[in-house]
């Protein structure tokens, strides 16, 4: 969902709303707090004429999603984000070991012993496209 509104391409929500003289720039993203927990949030930077219209910025994200839900998931979509996710995963920085320790240690408790091998590349790619 991150990738679909964070699209800043033709057709894409930000583009429409750049259009409308709405918005300047737009992010969104998600966050896991616990197992059964996340948060997902878009953020948008409103122009005055937008900041005038919040409720037509509104409408706008809520329609997109709608469109979303509609069109289901997409398999070329999710080529592009395997795609994404290699090349990250290829050209990752080294990063802080404590932080990466923390970090394998919180994705371990879902691998089992004949899948931990996967855990370095698992936090980038999915390797299968299973739309439900």
């Amino acid at each position: 969902m991150s990738h679909l509104f964070g699209h800043e391409g033709e057709n894409s929500l930000l583009s429409y709303l750049i259009s409308e003289g709405l918005a300047l720039e737009l992010s969104s993203g998600c966050d896991h707090e616990l197992w059964s927990f996340s948060t997902f949030s878009v953020d948008i930077t409103l122009t005055k004429k937008g900041l005038e219209n919040y409720d037509k910025v509104i409408e706008a994200v809520f329609q997109y999603a709608q469109r979303i839900k509609e069109a289901g998931p997409q398999e070329f979509i999710f080529k592009e984000c395997k795609d994404l996710g290699l090349m990250q995963f290829e050209f990752q920085d080294k990063g802080n070991g404590v932080s990466s320790c923390i970090s394998y240690s919180t994705r371990m408790q879902i691998f089992d012993k004949d899948n931990v091998a996967n855990i370095n590349r698992s936090k980038y790619v999915i390797d299968e496209f299973n739309p439900e």
